[in-house]
Formats: C-alpha cells, structure tokens, sequence
C-alpha cells in the first residue's frame, strides 16, 4: 500500500479511531467468552431511534452513526437457542462512505413510512374518541397512544384534544370497574404527555400521581386548559 493511500485510510476521529473497522463479542448461556467490544462503541448514535434499536430480545441489525464524524457502523446482534444456553453474538462493523448514506437513507425511508402509518392510524383513533360510546372501543384508542408515546416517542399533541373530552367525560360520572380502568390509562398518557411535553408543568403534575383517578383527571384538565398547554391545530399531522 502507497504512503498515499495510508494516509487516506488514517482515521483522525477521537471515538472512530478507537473502534477496529469489525469488532464483535460472543455470550454463551449469559456469559461473554471473548473481549467485549470496545468502549468507544457505547458513544455512537442509534440511526432512526426509536423505530430501530439495539435490544438483545432477537435477533436483528441496525445503524449507528458517530456523533463526531458522522462514520456509520452497522450493529448485528445474532441470537440462537440451545438446550445447554443461548449462543449470541454482537458484530459491528464500520461502512464505507457511500455504503453508510445508501443504508442511512434506507433507515430513514422505513422511518418515515412507519411515521405514516401512525398517522394513519391515529387519525382513526380520534375518529373513535370522539364518536363511540363503546368502552372497548375508547380503551383501545387510548392505549394506541399509550403505547406510540412510550415506547417510540411520538408525540401526541394532536390527540389531546380527543383524549382531554373522554377524561371530561370519564371523570364526571359514578364508574363501572371497566370505566375506572379506562380513567386510569387515560391518566397515564395525558400525565406523560404532560411530563414530555409540556415540561414546565411536569412538577405540578407529578404532586398529584398518587391522588385517586378523579382527582387526578381533575387536575390534568386545569393543566391542560390553561393557555399554555393548549396545542395548536398546526399540530395536528
């Protein structure tokens, strides 16, 4: 190799240059066999989070990028079950330029298309709340954002609106055990979008965790209500 094409492949970047071009671990029954990947890996930054991940549930890949460069990598994480303990194995690899945008933009199509889909869906959701008396129907509405804010940080603002009527709804009359059920996730997302969201109330909001459903519901519609929280129709997807 060329001084020229040595000097081209010198990596300058203060976390990259500690990472090799492939590195990988390997657990056995819960217990790593080889040297863990390196330190400097736990700085690179998940592309496409929270939609993609790096959990160990299954197996399955994703990207990450360096916060400082931009280098991306690509993490596999390979799980297999065998009577005597799971055999996994944690590979991660760096790309080349052109490689790393190609996958990058892929990510981030899947992104966009799993963003849609939400939308979609909620727009449907709201539909519900605001026209069904069913329970069932309302409890699976609320636990579709319930669900979208927490485990993959959407935000919900443009819901608000709908959930805040149910609570209205819910909190001013005698309730079945079903309906309390339906009251207390709907606590639980208004009181994490508030928390999320709407941080300079988060404080207030979190005094009251512990107070009884109604109590609760009651002191998120004062929060809501007032002008600040109030979201805007701009908002809405």
């Amino acid at each position: 190799m060329s001084k020229k094409s040595a000097a081209k492949k010198k990596i300058t970047c203060s976390i990259c240059s500690r990472i090799p071009e492939k590195d990988s671990e390997f657990w056995v029954g819960g217990q790593l066999r080889t040297t863990p990947l390196v330190k400097a890996v736990s700085q690179l930054e998940i592309v496409g989070a929270p939609y993609f991940n790096d959990d160990t549930l299954h197996s399955h890949s994703c990207l990450k990028r360096c916060p400082e460069c931009g280098a991306i990598y690509k993490w596999e994480f390979e799980y297999e079950y065998l009577v005597g303990g799971s055999e996994d194995t944690i590979t991660l690899t760096r790309l080349g330029t052109e490689e790393g945008n190609l996958a990058v933009e892929e990510v981030m199509k899947t992104v966009e298309i799993m963003k849609q889909k939400f939308y979609s869906k909620a727009k449907k959701k709201i539909k519900n709340l605001r026209t069904s008396t069913d329970d069932a129907i309302i409890r699976d509405a609320i636990d579709f954002f319930h669900y979208h804010q927490l485990i993959y940080d959407e935000d919900i603002s443009f819901a608000v609106d709908a959930l805040r009527e149910i609570l209205i709804r819910y909190s001013s009359k005698s309730l079945n055990r079903e309906e309390e059920e339906i009251l207390y996730w709907l606590n639980s997302v208004l009181v994490n979008y508030i928390i999320k969201r709407k941080s300079e109330h988060k404080d207030l909001i979190r005094q009251h965790i512990n107070d009884s459903s109604k109590t609760l519901a009651l002191k998120i519609l004062e929060v809501l209500d007032s002008s600040s929280v109030k979201p805007s129709s701009s908002e809405e997807p």
